[in-house]
């Protein structure tokens, strides 16, 4: 409006000039961005006023007499979100008013049923907050008979509640002692179960908050859940642990790496202590530790007759004392040796290992005898008995011979 008030001439001191192109320039300029700004503000007055329209018809369609309590839930949500909606719907109407207002003083073209849209809102929501204040009026007999039901149905959760309580400590996945494959299998179950629970106890809570009820707070379910987090992540290291076990069972002797299982053992016992160190009374922590425990030492004896050069005899009498199948001379499946008894086998190992230690002490000693002896040789000598006279062959000393012979003899004996 400046722009079209300014003068087509002006004067300066002895110059006139002609600002018509000017004038016509900046105000073909403005009108651009009139335009392209008016476009940006339409469609977002237009996108606002869908979204509200679609969400108060929404509103609309929820306010009926109820006939059943689903029914009657939806109805008292709705007259909730009503009442609790209404200054930000006042505001909200109010901007798309304000922007078609706006579009409407520069000029810009609008659809006719947007700008009648925008003005019916405020109309429109005043019936719809009275309706829901008539519906509310009429619902109230109904409310009050089913909020009598959600209180029973809270007594009657609750005994329920204390059941799974039960169950959970008596049967549950952190009461199985050893039986930890048993554990896995009935944490799920329980996940699944309290999961349940929890999510019908929510929609207890939520029934309670629109039939105005105190709402209960259910404090064995969230004590369960925490349990249950605890043995989850106590569970999960097992689960780890045995797929470690899984992939060392179906080993065979030749392929088996203990340097590299030793390491495994070693990130499996470094996450136990961590959980250790968080949950100091998981008694299943405790088996799973026992079983990692009896893992290592049975890779140790099996480390030890890595190390220890045994000969075919000396197999046999491992495997015939641990009951192990042998498919070749030098290879057998660690999975028949999983489930011994450690101590018998251990023991076993031990003296085999001594055994044959000492046999080839004994042997490097007869070795040490028969070279030696190969290459002792007898000296020979020609002596004369009497002065001038002939002389003889005689054997020479034998001192060294003879200790060598002692020495040996007490060797072996």
């Amino acid at each position: 409006r400046q722009i079209k008030e300014r003068e087509q001439q002006k004067v300066f001191q002895c110059l006139e000039s002609y600002l018509g192109p000017i004038k016509e320039t900046l105000l073909l300029e403005t009108q651009e961005w009139i335009e392209c700004l008016g476009k940006l503000l339409e469609q977002t007055a237009k996108q606002e006023l869908q979204t509200l329209m679609i969400s108060l018809e929404g509103l609309e369609n929820c306010l009926i007499y109820p006939k059943n309590g689903e029914e009657l839930e939806n109805v008292l949500q709705a007259i909730s979100t009503i009442w609790g909606m209404s200054l930000s719907v006042e505001i909200t109407y109010r901007e798309i008013e304000e922007r078609y207002r706006t579009l409407q003083m520069y000029g810009l073209k609008i659809e006719k049923s947007q700008v009648e849209s925008a003005k019916s809102l405020p109309n429109r929501w005043e019936s719809i907050f009275k309706r829901s204040k008539e519906v509310h009026f009429r619902v109230t007999p109904l409310k009050e008979k089913y909020t009598e039901i959600t209180k029973m149905q809270i007594l009657k959760f609750l005994k329920e509640v204390d059941t799974l309580e039960t169950k959970f400590y008596d049967s549950g996945p952190g009461s199985v002692g050893s039986a930890l494959d048993e554990g896995l299998l009935l944490l799920r179950h329980f996940k699944a179960q309290l999961g349940e629970t929890v999510e019908k106890g929510e929609a207890l809570n939520k029934q309670e908050k629109l039939y105005v009820l105190p709402v209960t707070q259910f404090t064995i379910l969230h004590t369960l859940a925490a349990e249950m987090e605890t043995l989850n992540e106590i569970y999960e290291v097992y689960q780890t642990y045995l797929d470690f076990e899984e992939r060392w069972k179906a080993l065979t002797w030749r392929k088996l790496d203990l340097d590299l299982i030793a390491k495994e053992v070693v990130s499996v016992e470094e996450v136990l202590q961590t959980l250790k160190t968080k949950h100091e009374k998981a008694q299943t922590l405790d088996e799973i530790v026992k079983r990692k425990d009896k893992s290592k030492k049975l890779f140790s004896v099996l480390r030890k007759l890595k190390e220890s050069k045994l000969r075919p005899r000396h197999w046999r009498d491992i495997c015939t004392a641990a009951n192990i199948t042998r498919d070749k001379d030098d290879d057998f499946d660690i999975l028949n040796v999983w489930n011994v008894d450690l101590d018998m086998f251990g023991g076993k190992v031990h003296a085999v290992i001594n055994l044959a230690s000492n046999e080839r002490t004994i042997e490097g000693d007869l070795q040490e005898i028969k070279e030696l002896w190969e290459a002792t040789k007898f000296s020979i000598n020609r002596l004369s008995w009497i002065e001038g006279g002939d002389k003889f062959f005689c054997l020479g000393d034998v001192t060294k011979i003879l200790d060598h012979l002692l020495g040996h003899h007490n060797m072996l004996d």
